[in-house]
């Protein structure tokens, strides 16, 4: 169902995912690479809420159908995957309730982990965070 509309694309450091308040226009499954998930209250003040590996970023504006990002998500490691457009991610979860919950999913573990790395952010040392990143092999 996503396949046909999937296009590989290389994804380099720093390349902008999503960019804070505008409207997203493509999904992005990643193959290889980290991409990190910012929040922002103005400037210099950004945090990192959350980190991407094997395509695991916020994809709850699709499934809430808002279409707008909340946050800025970049590469900070070079990687590649896939992406589709929104649009046909959207037909493509209005055809598939199996994808719909798998989707979902992915959007459940996100606020789990966007949790976490508040909890840690808030209450860890840098160098214990640190520690985490190099347990999960990044």
């Amino acid at each position: 169902m996503l396949k046909p509309h999937l296009s590989a694309i290389d994804l380099p450091v720093r390349r902008q995912l999503e960019g804070r308040n505008r409207r997203i226009e493509h999904i992005y499954f990643l193959r290889r690479g980290l991409a990190s998930m910012v929040v922002s209250a103005g400037a210099n003040h950004t945090i990192e809420v959350g980190g991407d590996w094997q395509g695991r970023y916020d994809r709850s504006a699709h499934l809430a159908e808002s279409g707008i990002s909340l946050h800025e998500i970049f590469m900070q490691s070079p990687g590649d995957g896939w992406r589709i457009g929104v649009d046909e991610l959207q037909a493509a979860l209005a055809k598939s309730f199996t994808l719909h919950q798998t989707l979902l999913r992915f959007a459940h573990v996100m606020v789990t982990q966007m949790s976490f790395t508040a909890l840690a952010n808030g209450r860890y040392r840098l160098e214990e965070r640190l520690a985490r990143l190099a347990a999960d092999g990044q």
